[in-house]
C-alpha cells in the first residue's frame, strides 16, 4: 500500500513537472513569434508610409525644377494638406531647404526625406530615421549619411 502511494505521487509530481515545462515551452514560443509579427507590422506600416509619400515627393520635385519656393508649395499643395490630416501621420512638414519630416502613427518612426539634384533635372531621395522604440525602418533609411561640408 505504502509503495503503490508513492507510486501515484511520484507519477503526478512527474505529469505536473511535464505540464510546466510545456506550458514554458509554448509561452516562451508565443512571445517570440509575438514580438516578431509585432516588428513586421510596424516595418510594413512604415513601408507603407512611406509609399504614400511618393506624389509629395515629386511635388517638391517639381517645385525645385521650376525654382519656386518651398513655402509656397506649402500654402497651395493639396497633397501635402492631405497628408497633413492624414491618420497615418503624426506630424508632417516640409522644410524650407525640401527636406520632408514624417512621424509615421503606429510605428512611431521619426523619418527624414532628403532630396539630392542629379544632373540638370532629376532628383535622388535619401532617408534616414528612427525612434526610441523600434528599429523598423527600411533598410536605406537606417544609413545616416555624411554630412556635407
Amino acid at each position: 500500500m505504502f509503495f503503490l502511494k508513492i507510486t501515484i505521487e511520484m507519477k503526478t509530481i512527474k505529469c505536473w513537472a511535464v505540464g510546466t515545462i510545456s506550458f514554458c515551452i509554448i509561452s516562451l514560443l508565443t512571445l517570440t513569434v509575438s514580438t516578431q509579427y509585432s516588428d513586421y507590422s510596424y516595418r510594413a506600416s512604415t513601408l507603407n508610409s512611406l509609399e504614400l509619400l511618393q506624389p509629395l515627393k515629386t511635388e517638391v520635385e517639381l517645385t525645385l525644377s521650376r525654382q519656386r519656393s518651398i513655402a509656397e508649395l506649402r500654402a497651395i499643395s493639396s497633397i501635402f494638406k492631405k497628408l497633413q490630416t492624414d491618420p497615418e501621420y503624426l506630424y508632417l512638414t516640409i522644410l524650407d531647404d525640401a527636406k520632408i519630416v514624417a512621424k509615421i502613427a503606429k510605428s512611431d518612426e521619426l523619418i527624414i526625406l532628403m532630396p539630392r539634384l542629379i544632373g540638370h533635372s532629376s532628383y535622388e531621395w535619401a532617408c534616414m530615421g528612427g525612434s526610441n522604440k523600434n528599429n523598423n525602418l527600411p533598410t536605406a533609411c537606417r544609413v545616416i549619411l555624411p554630412v556635407e561640408k
